[in-house]
């Protein structure tokens, strides 16, 4: 069962555990009900994040995709 923590700015670290303490970033959609937006995934090693940057490249994603939604596209879930 993965565990979570939201980080500043309402970013949130999923982990995962194992081998590799692997990591995904991403955020709630308050415009759309119980949507996750995934910006990023790395793993995380002795307080060491790789890719290296990884943490900026997500926040700078979040903000980017909040402030123009209309250009980024949407996936829609297969039924």
């Amino acid at each position: 069962m993965p565990y979570s923590k939201v980080l500043e700015d309402g970013l949130v670290e999923v982990r995962l555990n194992g081998l590799v303490k692997w990591r995904i970033f991403g955020f709630f959609d308050r415009t759309v009900r119980r949507e996750f937006v995934v910006v990023a995934i790395g793993n995380h090693k002795q307080n060491v994040y790789t890719p290296k940057g990884v943490l900026s490249s997500a926040y700078y994603l979040k903000k980017e995709i909040e402030a123009g939604r209309e250009k980024a596209d949407r996936c829609e879930r297969p039924e």
